[in-house]
């Protein structure tokens, strides 16, 4: 499973892999070692979810321990997060456990997506964002807030409350700015 949400993050990114299996661990290995931003943060979340979900946790705590001194940013290995997503400048991310991020989301600098209160309990805490959500920089997302699809978040707004499909929110707390009739 790991494999094809990679292979589908690579492919979002335009590479192409052919040649099978050997060309797709040539590119991968090209992208964990040289890759910066998006492609290579996201080929070690991914490599980490598979070596994780093997059970050779020790392995996959030095992954997350190597993407979090490269890439300066933190990422729960729970959080479910969407093939397609784009972390453009990934400095300062932090993504907490029970987050959701859709499909072909895009997540700039110093944001944080996490869990409200304390003692609430469980996953029903933490954010779900729906596709193409776009967060711009230094926006935080707290809470059990749903985001809908096609919205997008400005820099440093702070979202404590639901948001509907395809508007634009910013503001501390953010409100509606604009809310787009296209489907």
């Amino acid at each position: 499973m790991a494999y094809d949400q990679l292979r589908a993050d690579l492919a979002e990114d335009g590479w192409h892999v052919p040649g099978g299996r050997w060309g797709f661990w040539l590119r991968l290995g090209r992208a964990l070692l040289t890759g910066r931003g998006s492609k290579g943060l996201m080929c070690l979340l991914r490599t980490r979810g598979y070596v994780r979900g093997r059970g050779w946790m020790r392995a996959g705590n030095w992954l997350g321990l190597l993407m979090e001194r490269r890439y300066g940013c933190y990422i729960s290995p729970s959080a479910r997060i969407a093939p397609g997503v784009k972390f453009p400048h990934p400095v300062g991310i932090v993504i907490g456990e029970g987050v959701v991020v859709g499909a072909r989301a895009v997540i700039y600098q110093h944001v944080t997506l996490g869990g409200g209160r304390r003692g609430d309990g469980g996953s029903d805490r933490y954010p779900v964002l729906g596709d193409d959500v776009t967060v711009f920089a230094g926006a935080a997302v707290v809470g059990k807030v749903n985001v809908g699809a096609r919205t997008t978040i400005g820099a440093n707004a702070v979202v404590l409350r639901d948001l509907p499909e395809a508007c634009t929110a910013a503001g501390v707390p953010a409100r509606v700015l604009r809310r787009s009739c296209t489907s």
